[in-house]
């Protein structure tokens, strides 16, 4: 596909004034024409909005807040990458926030920063999500970068800064796949090569494959409006963060061409077994694939039930227990980790299997409390600040994960009966997944994990 160039843009009048505007300029201007005024907005207030070139739009009044969330998510993450350019996404991703067109240089990071706010990205299997934390006079300023990286990315790609960031980016998945990071087995396990989320052995070589022209296009099919939402979280008006959004991210076009395909059959994939040893303390993982995460909030509350009646039966001192849900489009993932300095794999192996055996068992109706409880607060804590709850938001708005309201509510609404059948599909079963990672100091860890199939039950 050929890449657009900065002329064949047709924009309405508040981008062409962006263009010929200094950026200082711009900033005053946005921001004087923006004046919050939430003092009368429901606290519950939730505003659901699309813009004609297919952008959706999210809004929640938050009263009292003295941040303001903006997050602008992407269609596309790691599963879009082209074969043997795995990575690519994340490399956009990066040069997307070091260069657009008015904005040079790192210059909607200063901007943000001049501000007293803070910028971030980050890239996952199915999206691509940028987050701001901004006070509530800067929110436009906050729009006006955003709108600026969707409209005026392609043309600002430059040859000197994709050399700089391949090496940054090929050092970061280096890192991750080393002895103190993420086994690079674990994830070539979970997704093998015929699967949408494949990741490729070598990432770090993939990312340096990929030329000026390949980042070009593949900015251009995927950086676009119908492909993505803009949410807004805070003690805002929202009527005024809607005329802002209209102003900035309205004429922006859609483009005539079809957004890209993407692949949504997941292969049957094999169970596993992994022995394998790694820097650090030792850690036994365990991980359950679904294709059918239920209702928002149920496997947060099976992974903390799953953690609460392991915790019963392991007592070895300095050992922490953790459970946590990965949400994707095509999968959910539910993960527990046991960790401890020095721990000797046999000493888990026991109990950790006979609280699967059990799982559910011991856990009374009166109980539940204490595990409902514990799923809420990290729910909770995971969607308090303003810029994560917007991420959620823009998140949800472009896939099939729930928004932050839906997953508090269920939390809250699941009952004691239904979690405990959900807990019964895993009773006496092996996880799809179990690494045994003994802990060991660097110079002496295997290069070659122990991988053997194993029979497990899916959720």
């Amino acid at each position: 596909m050929r890449v657009r160039q900065p002329t064949e843009w047709t924009l309405g009048s508040s981008l062409g004034i962006l263009r010929a505007m200094r950026p200082s300029a711009c900033w005053l201007a946005a921001t004087l024409l923006l004046a919050p005024s939430a003092a009368g907005a429901d606290p519950a207030q939730v505003v659901t909005q699309e813009l004609a070139n297919g952008l959706k739009v999210r809004i929640e009044v938050r009263p009292g807040d003295l941040e303001v969330g903006v997050a602008v998510a992407y269609r596309v993450g790691q599963r879009d990458a082209p074969p043997g350019y795995e990575g690519l996404p994340h490399l956009l991703e990066h040069m997307a926030f070091r260069n657009t067109q008015h904005l040079p240089d790192l210059g909607g990071y200063r901007a943000i920063a001049a501000l007293g706010g803070s910028s971030g990205a980050s890239t996952t299997l199915d999206a691509t999500v940028y987050r701001q934390s901004v006070p509530p006079e800067g929110l436009a300023n906050a729009l006006w970068v955003e709108s600026d990286r969707m409209a005026f990315l392609v043309e600002s790609l430059r040859q000197a800064d994709l050399r700089l960031e391949q090496q940054i980016v090929a050092s970061e998945l280096s890192l991750r796949r080393g002895a103190g990071g993420d086994p690079g087995f674990l994830i070539s396990r979970l997704f093998p090569d015929d699967h949408p989320y494949h990741v490729s052995a070598d990432e770090a070589a993939a990312v340096r494959a990929v030329d000026l022209a390949g980042l070009q296009g593949f900015a251009q099919r995927h950086y676009r409006p119908d492909r993505a939402a803009v949410a807004v979280v805070g003690d805002v008006d929202p009527a005024a963060v809607l005329a802002e959004i209209e102003r900035y991210f309205g004429p922006i076009p859609r483009p005539a061409a079809d957004p890209p395909a993407r692949d949504a059959a997941v292969p049957d994939v094999p169970c596993y077994s992994v022995q394998a040893s790694r820097q650090g303390r030792g850690t036994s993982l365990m991980i359950w694939r679904t294709r059918d995460p239920g209702p928002p909030g149920e496997l947060e509350l099976l992974a903390e039930l799953i953690a609460q009646e392991a915790g019963e039966l392991i007592h070895l001192p300095g050992t922490s227990i953790h459970a946590s849900v990965q949400r994707f489009d095509l999968e959910t993932l539910v993960n527990l980790e046991v960790k401890a300095p020095g721990l000797k794999l046999a000493q888990v192996q026991g109990p950790l299997h006979r609280s699967l055996g059990e799982l559910g068992r011991r856990t009374v109706a009166g109980q539940f409390a204490k595990v409902r409880k514990a799923a809420a607060f990290k729910v909770s804590e995971a969607l308090e600040s303003a810029p994560d709850r917007a991420a959620a938001w823009a998140s949800s708005a472009i896939s099939s994960l729930p928004s932050p309201e839906a997953l508090e509510r269920g939390v809250q609404q699941l009952t004691y009966e239904a979690i405990i059948a959900r807990a019964g599909a895993l009773r006496g079963s092996r996880p799809d997944l179990w690494f045994e990672l003994e802990g060991r100091p660097p110079r002496t860890i295997p290069d070659a994990p122990k991988i053997a199939k194993v029979t497990c039950r899916r959720l």
